[in-house]
């Protein structure tokens, strides 16, 4: 451990102790500890110069307002009970040790009187031999204000109640998600918290104002939709450890339903039903040839044609009885086998037909981004998420051409437009695609939000605070408590449950969705079968009667 002395300012010297080791280009090292040496013979200028000292410290790279701070003032008479303000510990003559403690007495932070801890002896024992160094915030803010700025959406940030006082002071009350994890832990410290007007934008604009708000220290704290991203961490604010966590994905509207007579035409592939009709033809023409060829044939020629052969074998196939069993083995084997083979091909036919007209499915849902890029959805974006994908490696959403580039700082209307409208993809939160389509009741999510398999970046969110705030440590513990016992999973499941109970509509009038109203568009592709089937046979008709007028 070593040290180096500071450009000294008026009467004074800083001694800052780090780390000598070799620093590297991209580590920011943070001091240990510092003493600060003032001699003065004004008294007055005491203050003076240790404010300044302590500006400067501010503009260094490696400061750090979370360690020990020695302040020796010398030969100057300093007064144990009033000393101002600026909270000096310092060493007199006789030696005394000073401290302060900035919420002692409800004073909220401020520092009035500083108090005598201990007595240097002989410039070497020390007289009560206390903790010179003793834990000054309390984890009882006794009442003390702490003003909160809040940005974001629903459902990360809700304002749940806003009125007008007497004196035309506008109150805020907010919520979600985002929020509540974090001024759970405020309320804990017994602090009482003052909302400032919520930011609904999450452009940059939205954020440069809360960011400015923290730093100039008009707000103590910013919670909401903050991402653990470089961009928004200046040398002026701290963090708090990261209390939520989510993927970021593609959220693009799923496909629609199905046709149903599609969906019936694929229950086998082309093959399949070449194969079918392959074999409808040649049994009809087994059975015709055999017919022909048995010597026990009491039929007339003309009254068995290739057509009625046809007959026969359609209507087995579509399990209907047929006027005569065949009368000779061979054709009674041959009738056995195509019995056999109509029924299963009929058994699963009606299975997947039965299910089809019900519930037809839906088509084919993209998957990757290539699938994306060539479809005609337009990109909705997001500042914040643009600024988030920008300090990561991705880049793909740039392919998107300007065209078919959508602003949708409105990130619940963009939501609903790619549920409802189904026209543009945008990168995001499943968490949110899932709480919008619960705002419009819809019971199954997984018909209506759909997802790119690839997951772009696994986000973390955060609160930020002024650097040095003496808020930071106890809130961390309690964050992490918070997260740990599952408060967050349960937050989020009523926040889902409640949006759900006061949605815009519901899916069913009744809430039963075991039953539904079997209407004629179920029975569509009957009819269309029906008259399909009778277009062939007038055309089989006419065919029939044109052959027996030719062979008669």
């Amino acid at each position: 451990m070593g040290f180096y002395e500071l450009p000294a300012l008026k009467n004074s010297t800083i001694t800052q102790y780090s780390e000598i080791e070799i620093p590297d280009k991209f580590v920011v090292y943070v001091d240990c500890n510092y003493v600060i040496f003032i001699w003065t013979h004004d008294e007055a200028d005491i203050y003076e110069v240790l404010e300044d000292q302590l500006n400067t410290l501010k503009e260094l790279t490696s400061w750090n307002p979370r360690v020990n701070v020695i302040v020796v003032v010398e030969d100057v008479y300093l007064s144990s009970q009033h000393t101002g303000s600026h909270g000096v510990l310092g060493k007199t003559t006789p030696t005394h040790l000073y401290t302060y403690f900035p919420y002692q007495d409800e004073l909220c932070g401020e520092v009035k009187d500083v108090v005598l801890i201990d007595t240097c002896v002989d410039d070497s024992l020390l007289h009560r031999n206390v903790d010179l160094f003793p834990e000054k915030i309390p984890t009882n803010f006794k009442g003390c204000t702490i003003k909160v700025g809040t940005i974001g959406f629903d459902p990360f940030v809700s304002v749940v109640e806003n009125y007008t006082l007497e004196d035309h002071t506008r109150v805020y009350k907010v919520g979600g998600m985002l929020v509540d994890k974090v001024v759970i832990p405020i309320q804990k410290l017994n602090a009482e918290i003052n909302f400032l007007p919520p930011t609904r934008d999450t452009n940059t604009k939205g954020y440069l104002k809360e960011l400015a708000d923290v730093s100039e220290g008009y707000s103590d704290i910013l919670i909401g939709l903050v991402p653990l991203a470089p961009a928004l961490l200046f040398s002026a604010l701290e963090p708090t450890i990261p209390y939520e966590f989510t993927e970021m994905k593609w959220v693009v509207p799923c496909p629609p339903q199905a046709p149903r007579l599609q969906k019936i035409m694929s229950v086998f592939s082309l093959p399949v039903w070449v194969l079918i009709i392959s074999v409808i033809i040649l049994t009809a023409l087994v059975f015709s040839c055999s017919n022909h060829a048995s010597k026990y044939s009491s039929e007339p020629c003309n009254k068995l044609t290739p057509f009625r052969s046809f007959y026969d074998v359609w209507a087995i196939f579509m399990n209907v009885s047929v006027p005569k069993m065949p009368k000779t083995t061979n054709r009674r084997i041959l009738f056995f086998i195509y019995v056999c083979y109509s029924f299963a091909m009929s058994i699963i036919f009606q299975a997947y037909f039965v299910t089809y007209l019900v519930e037809p499915g839906y088509e084919k849902n993209l998957e990757t981004f290539d699938e994306l890029l060539r479809s005609n959805l337009k990109y909705g974006y997001v500042d914040i998420m643009e600024l988030t994908a920008s300090t990561t490696d991705y880049t793909e959403h740039k392919l998107f051409p300007q065209s078919r580039r959508v602003d949708c700082s409105d990130v619940t209307n963009c939501m609903k437009r790619v549920i409802l409208k189904r026209d543009i993809a945008a990168i995001g939160a499943p968490i949110v695609s899932h709480y919008i389509a619960s705002i419009l009741g819809v019971d199954d999510e997984m018909k209506v939000v759909c997802f790119l398999e690839e997951r772009l970046v696994f986000a973390s969110n955060i609160a930020l605070l002024p650097k040095g705030s003496p808020l930071l440590p106890h809130l961390n513990v309690l964050i992490r408590r918070t997260c740990e016992g599952g408060l967050v999973d349960k937050l989020w499941e009523e926040t889902k449950h409640i949006a759900l109970l006061t949605s815009e509509k519901r899916s069913t009038e009744n809430g039963n969705d075991l039953y539904f109203v079997f209407s004629l568009s179920h029975l569509s592709p009957v009819f269309i079968l029906l008259i399909v089937g009778l277009v062939i046979c007038s055309f089989v008709f006419l065919l029939e009667n044109t052959w027996k007028w030719l062979c008669c």
